[in-house]
């Protein structure tokens, strides 16, 4: 069985190491966050960011050698984890995060900063499809494909049924005047939709 020296040493020299850097904007997060954890598995240092992780008390002249090699072997792979988490920075947040020699509390600041920005995002778009106004001079289809178009900039999408809902809130009354008036165009309307509202 190889050392975790020797298999630190296997990974960095893989090609797969070059991580991408976390932008200053956080656009990259997920994906930053994703390769991060598989690179820190791949060192078998992940365990240092999990905040449930007990504390080694400080050594005294009484621990034995096995407690020792614990504390030496934490302390290593927190020194590990917390250089590869700077060197994945941007410059900017590289001198913010400089001082803080603990991998979780940088970890657990980064993610608090930018999944409060992408849940902010995601409130953004959802209020976009709500406030999405239907003109009865434009082909409905049209306006409809503009509706879907609201969430082609981000690299997930809405829910389909809450993508069913705000598209029904949408349709102006002349639209409902007319379905019951002419179900069938409702019907036809509902199948491009992908299935019929519930």
């Amino acid at each position: 069985m190889e050392s975790t020296q020797e298999s630190a040493i296997n990974v960095m020299n893989q090609d797969f190491v070059k991580l991408d850097r976390l932008d200053g904007m956080g656009t990259n997060f997920n994906q930053w966050k994703d390769k991060f954890i598989f690179f820190l598995t791949a060192l078998k240092v992940t365990y240092v960011l999990n905040l449930d992780l007990p504390v080694i008390p400080p050594p005294t002249k009484d621990d034995s050698e096995e407690l020792r090699k614990q504390q030496a072997k934490r302390e290593e792979d927190e020194v590990l984890c917390s250089g590869h988490i700077l060197n994945t920075l941007l410059d900017t947040l590289y001198d913010l995060f400089t001082a803080v020699k603990n991998p979780r509390e940088i970890w657990t600041t980064l993610e608090h900063k930018y999944a409060t920005q992408e849940q902010g995002s995601d409130k953004f778009l959802v209020k976009k499809y709500f406030e999405f106004k239907l003109d009865d001079n434009s082909p409905l289809i049209d306006q409809i494909h503009n509706l879907f178009s609201i969430s082609t900039p981000q690299p997930r999408s809405l829910p389909k049924p809450l993508e069913r809902t705000s598209l029904l809130q949408t349709i102006h009354t002349s639209y409902v005047e007319k379905r019951r008036h002419d179900p069938k165009s409702f019907g036809m309307l509902a199948e491009e939709l992908g299935g019929h509202p519930q």
